[in-house]
């Protein structure tokens, strides 16, 4: 079986990873999406982001 790995940038030299870890945070910086604590699909981020980044490729948000 594949293993999916992440990898998470606190920051520009990291200066946000004591927050991130005090808060239990991860970013993904996409800024205009806003809060997506109530999101509960991949459709409904896919929405989010085609309103916030028309002029980016559709597959972007799936291949970050």
């Amino acid at each position: 079986m594949a293993e999916t790995m992440w990898m998470v940038h606190a920051g520009e030299d990291g200066y946000l990873i004591e927050e991130f870890d005090r808060g239990c945070i991860i970013a993904i910086g996409w800024y205009e999406l806003g809060g997506l604590r109530e999101v509960t699909s991949q459709e409904e981020i896919s929405e989010l982001y085609n309103r916030a980044y028309s002029d980016d490729n559709p597959g972007r948000v799936w291949n970050a």
